[in-house]
């Protein structure tokens, strides 16, 4: 898992991503199930909806899927209109997580 978080020009930016080295089956399927849901929930996020919101979306995503489920800490924070979603994603004792940083607006703009 690689996660860094730049500045540049004083604009805040959040960015993790997750490769399997070598072969794993479970862990590569594990690996790309938490860049879809990144990616499914960011797509979902509207103006005017609260953490709150989109955390109760991620659950019931997460939730259609057995095999894996949420960890916590809650994973998204808000920041004038940019929302990171960051969906930590557990199978068995393993863990993935990607970023997504999203634009609230008028439209939903996945950076």
């Amino acid at each position: 898992m690689i996660d860094i978080a730049p500045v540049y020009n004083g604009y805040p930016a959040d960015y993790t991503i997750n490769h399997v080295m070598g072969s794993d089956p479970d862990l590569e399927a594990l690996t790309a199930y938490a860049r879809d849901v990144s990616i499914k929930i960011a797509g979902h996020v509207k103006e005017g909806m609260v953490v709150a919101d989109v955390f109760h979306r991620a659950q019931e995503f997460i939730g259609k899927n057995p095999d894996y489920t949420l960890a916590y800490p809650p994973f998204i924070s808000v920041m004038n209109g940019l929302w990171t979603i960051e969906p930590y994603i557990m199978y068995k004792d393993r863990a993935a997580k990607f970023e997504q940083l999203v634009f609230i607006g008028k439209e939903t703009v996945i950076l």
